[in-house]
């Protein structure tokens, strides 16, 4: 595995927000800095924490092996205490250290990380990411929005169009369409 290969991003947007990453349609936990919170209450709150930061998720791509991963820093051991008091906090534990997808496409992948970075949801903190453009060319899955399925009725609706169509006579076809035009708007 070349280190060439690998690039890390840590979410950490200027509000203390989440990032939700198309690839994984999963909304991943953002860097937290209580200096970003600009209300008294908050530095009240902050000093009963016992860290003025809490790291946010690292989204990682090894593009040689064709693997995603999520890497969870609060699971690291130099967090322990950070990690207890929060799992405390909420009731519930936090997930594993490491969540890896093979067989991912990396084009996709670097390209959402790259919009992260550009849009300031992310920071690169390994590796390097190529532009946006650059990223392009190969073609990544740039929408994750599901795709119309046709049924039956529209291809009937289609047929009618067409009878319709058929029985205008040719010098008002034109202005049929117009007015359809119009009413789509």
């Amino acid at each position: 595995m070349a280190d060439k290969d690998i690039v890390e991003v840590e979410v950490d947007g200027s509000d203390n927000g989440c990032l939700l990453f198309q690839p994984l349609g999963r909304r991943l936990r953002g860097r937290w800095v209580w200096d970003r919170v600009g209300t008294p209450y908050a530095a009240m709150v902050a000093a009963r924490w016992p860290a003025r930061e809490i790291p946010g998720v690292v989204i990682g791509l090894d593009r040689g092996r064709r693997v995603g991963y999520v890497r969870e820093p609060l699971a690291d051991p130099e967090h322990e205490s950070l990690r207890q008091y929060i799992e405390q906090q909420r009731g519930e534990a936090i997930g594993p250290q490491l969540e890896e997808s093979a067989g991912v496409d990396p084009p996709t992948w670097e390209f959402w990380m790259a919009r992260a970075v550009e849009a300031g949801f992310a920071r690169v903190i390994r590796g390097r990411l190529r532009s946006i453009g650059e990223i392009r060319k190969d073609k990544p899955r740039v929408s994750f929005f599901p795709s119309r399925v046709r049924d039956e009725r529209d291809r009937v609706i289609d047929k009618l169009v067409g009878v319709i169509g058929a029985l205008v006579p040719a010098n008002r076809r034109a202005e049929i369409v117009e007015l359809l035009k119009e009413d789509a708007s």
